[in-house]
C-alpha cells in the first residue's frame, strides 16, 4: 500500500482514493518514520482535502473516524513518547477538516464543537513540547503551534 500511495504524490490533483487508501493512511498518521507520516500521510490527506481528491463521502468517514478514535489525546499519560507524533498530526488533520468544512460543509455541527473543543484541551494538557529529536531523526512536530493552528481554522461561532 505504501508503494501504491507514493505513486500518487507524483500525480496531479485532483487525486483519487480507495477506501484502503483512505484506511491506510489514518492508521498511519503517527508513524515514527518522518517519511511516511510527513511526506506521504500528511501530504496525501491534505492534498485529498484541500484539492478535492477525497469524495464527500470519504470527508465524512474521515472525520468521523477520526473523531471517535480521539487521537487527539493518545499517549498523553506517558509525556516524552512517540506518541506526540500521533496528537500533533491528527491536530493538524482537525485543521484540515476544519477548513475545508467551512467552505465546502460536511462536518456536522456536534464534530465542529466537538474539534474547537479538543483544541482548546489539548492547549491544556499536553505535556510534550519538543520540537525536534535529532537522536532518533524522527523529524520534526510542535505540538503547541498545531493546536493553534486547528484553532485558527474555523471561527468559533458555529453555523
Amino acid at each position: 500500500m505504501e508503494n501504491e500511495l507514493k505513486k500518487l504524490l507524483s500525480m496531479p490533483d485532483p487525486l483519487q482514493f480507495n477506501q484502503h487508501q483512505c484506511e491506510w493512511l489514518l492508521d498511519h498518521i503517527g508513524d515514527p518514520n518522518a517519511e511516511i507520516r510527513d511526506n506521504l500521510v500528511y501530504s496525501l490527506l491534505a492534498r485529498g482535502f484541500l484539492t478535492e481528491g477525497f469524495t464527500t463521502a470519504q470527508r465524512k468517514a474521515i472525520a468521523t473516524r477520526t473523531t471517535q478514535q480521539a487521537q487527539l489525546f493518545t499517549g498523553l499519560n506517558n509525556s516524552d513518547n512517540d506518541k506526540v507524533f500521533t496528537r500533533t498530526f491528527t491536530a493538524l488533520l482537525g485543521a484540515i477538516l476544519l477548513e475545508t468544512d467551512s467552505s465546502k460543509p460536511f462536518l456536522t455541527d456536534k464534530q465542529i464543537q466537538t474539534w474547537i473543543d479538543w483544541a482548546l484541551k489539548y492547549l491544556q494538557v499536553e505535556t510534550d513540547w519538543r520540537g525536534y529529536v535529532p537522536v532518533k531523526r524522527l523529524g520534526a512536530w510542535h505540538s503547541l503551534p498545531t493546536a493553534v493552528i486547528c484553532l485558527q481554522r474555523q471561527p468559533l461561532i458555529l453555523r
